[in-house]
């Protein structure tokens, strides 16, 4: 009896929480944190040149990261 017990608990893969698939809120989330972040390089960028000053290295880092997560994650 304890075998079959086990090997039931075991095919249905159920720990008792509800698994329910996020993956819809979690893009929504990406994709508005993604837009935010986009909106303030911009903004830093554009106070640079209106500012007559050069890009620094951080502002070079910054737009690498940009690039990188558009590259990683655009479908």
């Amino acid at each position: 009896m304890q075998t079959q017990d086990v090997q039931a608990r075991a095919s249905t893969d159920d720990d008792g929480r509800s698994h329910e698939d996020l993956g819809q809120q979690l893009n929504i989330a990406f994709w508005l944190l993604t837009t935010l972040a986009t909106l303030f390089l911009a903004l830093r960028i554009y106070c640079k040149f209106d500012r007559v000053r050069s890009l620094w290295w951080d502002d070079y880092l910054l737009i690498a990261a940009w690039v990188r997560n558009f590259l990683v994650f655009s479908p």
